[in-house]
């Protein structure tokens, strides 16, 4: 389906993820966020498709509005529970709201669902990093 933009949009977001999987987590085992992965170590060719991709989309003039975007969320919410990037998205919003009872809920969250070690104990430290 290269013709319907959302399933090329998620195609590119899974190539850029996939590009970075190498710097994600450090020789310790311990989660790199993006903004301290070295860029080296990203795949450049996956990195291109993806970019192509979504160039090729943005080119078609197919972009979803912004009342698709909201009834895709309103009606993936029940879906996304399960995911802990979900949870630590509202963590991480709580947080900077300011409601810190609640972003720890959703960390505990997170934490209860993440795949991996690494990514509990980053989300472990920032969780108790909460006032």
């Amino acid at each position: 389906m290269p013709e319907d933009g959302e399933v090329a949009g998620l195609l590119a977001l899974m190539l850029l993820t996939e590009a970075r999987r190498n710097a994600r987590i450090s020789a310790s085992g311990e989660l790199v966020t993006l903004e301290d992965q070295d860029r080296r170590a990203w795949d450049a060719a996956l990195i291109a498709e993806g970019h192509r991709l979504v160039r090729e989309r943005l080119a078609a003039g197919v972009a979803p509005g912004r009342y698709r975007i909201l009834a895709a969320v309103v009606r993936l919410e029940d879906k996304l529970a399960g995911y802990h990037a979900y949870h630590v998205t509202r963590a991480e919003l709580l947080r900077r709201l300011g409601c810190s009872q609640p972003s720890r809920a959703a960390y505990d969250k997170a934490i209860e669902l993440a795949a991996n070690t690494a990514e509990m104990t980053y989300l472990t430290r920032h969780r108790d990093q909460l006032g």
